[in-house]
């Protein structure tokens, strides 16, 4: 049993490392590849694996590493500095998607009551979005820390915590009496008090003293992994909430970064083991089954645009910075088949109901696969549909939204605003009159940042640098007096755009005006002076300055001062972006 088990995973691995090769010549999503290794290996395919204990345990084995790696990556504080936008917008995203899902799923005639719970589950699985598929996409393409990413990821958040509370309660569905679901979140009080309360006292110091032995640290992760989730089985609570809450109590503490650090090379291998797994459990779907995956995948898709969509709007997030995290969560979540397989094994659900799910499993990841990293491209489109129907971008007047009598005249137009931003526009302010903050203006589409700029006393126009003609349909400003224009956002930042595009479009509308902008390499900022650009600024040039000034000073003596300083100048400087 032992030697066919290592050989399982062995095929398993081999086959899925040799699809991923193909689709990654092929340019295709590699997710994709890993559920179609186990759908090619299982039963419904060429057989190779077909015991049925291997595949739960492969499955198993995966999920609960993969469940103690997403936990990482639930971060309580940035859901905290989301603010209320995000926290209203994820409690109304999952509320109605779940009231969409109860209504389809009606409609669908799938049972409710008298045992049966397939419309439940299937609704509360509807409603969730995958925290896996999108981190994993949005990280790939280096775009997790932008506005749109930081809401994606908040809703996400949200979302886990309904997925925890799922799990507390999911025992006693059978027995839904007050008694029992009380019992049931006093279990998960324990669970979720004892890791937190572990992790708050005792694994500092155990990391302090095992940190420079990676070897150490990774045994440590894991055996802490494991702990949690004996501890949860015991208390009669799944064994993946347990994993779940053993990584979100992880990630609360400073030493999670040397655990993420260290487990960091075993993630890639547990999630290959886990879609396999997922894939081996797909059966041989009928023309009936697709038939309603694939009505179940578009109501998903369209669940997602209708309860995210005008939340967003509404608080004030505009028509792009809406649409982008509504299409960034249109798919099920990998949550969803572990909710129906623990289902099955209470008998809650019938088996049906469980290889309905992972069709649309795998139906909304494959099409996330394409439209995540799409994502900027759709939301033009699906942006002039919403202007169509009279939706407005908010800050399209002027800079807070409103019509003046004075058209404002700015000297200084900065295209986006993000840190580099932030920093030079601190040290301008410092060396300027007061009167200064009149003769600046930011174009971006971040209303957060929009609403620090304007308290600073400084014009922002809501837009995407991508069209800037945009800007100069904004009847609300006269640029007949604009001086500089300047971009310090690098290129694989940029959606839609590139510096060199922007300075083109720029140099052929003002040809009197400076124009600055922001490479990457030696030849980007050479093509850029060669197509009219004033300045480039090259970040990493600046940096290596900076940096070589503080090590001189190391050298000679003189770091201690020069650590203060630096200090007591972080204290003090107070800029629109932390």
């Amino acid at each position: 049993m032992e030697t066919l088990f290592l050989r399982d995973v062995g095929i398993c691995i081999t086959v899925a490392a040799g699809l991923a090769v193909v689709s990654s010549f092929l340019g295709q999503p590699i997710l994709i590849a890993y559920l179609a290794a186990g759908v090619i290996l299982g039963p419904s395919g060429l057989h190779l694996i077909n015991n049925d204990h291997n595949i739960k345990l492969i499955s198993q084995i995966g999920l609960i590493l993969l469940m103690f790696i997403l936990g990482q990556e639930i971060h309580l504080s940035r859901l905290i500095r989301s603010g209320r936008s995000v926290l209203v917008a994820g409690i109304t995203q999952f509320l109605l998607c779940f009231g969409v899902g109860w209504l389809l799923f009606w409609s669908l005639g799938f049972k409710q009551g008298h045992g049966h719970f397939d419309r439940f589950y299937l609704s509360y699985a509807f409603a969730l979005s995958s925290t896996m598929v999108v981190i994993k996409i949005l990280s790939d393409r280096f775009d997790i820390d932008t506005l749109v990413s930081r809401i994606t990821i908040g809703i996400l958040v949200i979302q886990d915590l309904w997925a925890i509370a799922f799990l507390s309660f999911q025992p006693n569905l059978l027995h839904p009496n007050a008694l029992n679901i009380l019992w049931s979140f006093t279990k998960g009080l324990v669970l979720v008090g004892t890791a937190f309360g572990t992790a708050r006292f005792a694994m500092p110091p155990l990391f302090r003293r095992i940190h420079h032995q990676p070897e150490m640290v990774l045994m440590v992760a894991m055996g802490w992994c494991f702990a949690i989730v004996g501890l949860s089985h015991n208390l009669g609570l799944s064994k993946e909430m347990g994993a779940l809450v053993a990584g979100v109590a992880v990630a609360t503490f400073p030493f999670h970064i040397d655990v993420a650090a260290k487990i960091s090379s075993l993630k890639d291998f547990f999630v290959t083991l886990f879609f396999v797994g997922l894939g081996l459990q797909i059966p041989i779907p009928t023309a009936e089954n697709l038939k309603i995956a694939v009505i179940i995948s578009v109501f998903i898709i369209l669940s997602r645009l209708f309860s995210v969509f005008p939340v967003l709007y509404k608080i004030g997030f505009g028509v792009r910075g809406s649409f982008i995290p509504a299409i960034n969560l249109s798919q099920i979540s990998e949550f969803a088949p572990v909710m129906l397989a623990l289902g099955v094994q209470y008998g809650h659900v019938s088996q049906e109901s469980l290889s309905l799910i992972l069709f649309v499993l795998v139906i909304t990841i494959a099409l996330s696969s394409y439209t995540i990293v799409k994502a900027h491209d759709l939301s033009q489109i699906l942006g002039n549909v919403a202007r169509w129907l009279n939706f407005k971008d908010s800050g399209a007047l002027a800079g807070d939204g409103s019509r003046t009598d004075v058209r404002p005249t700015p000297k200084v137009i900065f295209l986006g605003f993000f840190r580099d931003a932030s920093s030079l526009l601190y040290e301008w302010l410092a060396s300027e009159p007061v009167e200064f903050r009149e003769k600046i203006l930011v174009l971006d589409y971040n209303p957060i940042t929009q609403q620090k700029l304007k308290k600073l006393g400084i014009h922002s126009a809501y837009g995407d640098i991508g069209h800037p003609d945009v800007l100069f349909r904004n009847k609300a400003y006269d640029f007949s007096e604009v001086e500089v224009i300047l971009c310090t956002i690098q290129d694989h930042t940029l959606k839609g755009t590139s510096n060199v595009r922007m300075l083109r479009w720029f140099r052929n509308k003002m040809p009197q005006v400076k124009i600055v902008m922001t490479a990457e390499t030696f030849d980007q900022a050479k093509e850029l002076y060669e197509h009219g650009a004033d300045y480039v600024y090259l970040p990493r040039i600046i940096g290596a300055r900076g940096i070589l000034s503080a090590i001189l000073a190391l050298r000679t003596g003189d770091g201690e001062r020069i650590k203060e300083a630096h200090l007591e100048e972080l204290r003090e400087r107070t800029e629109v972006l932390n």
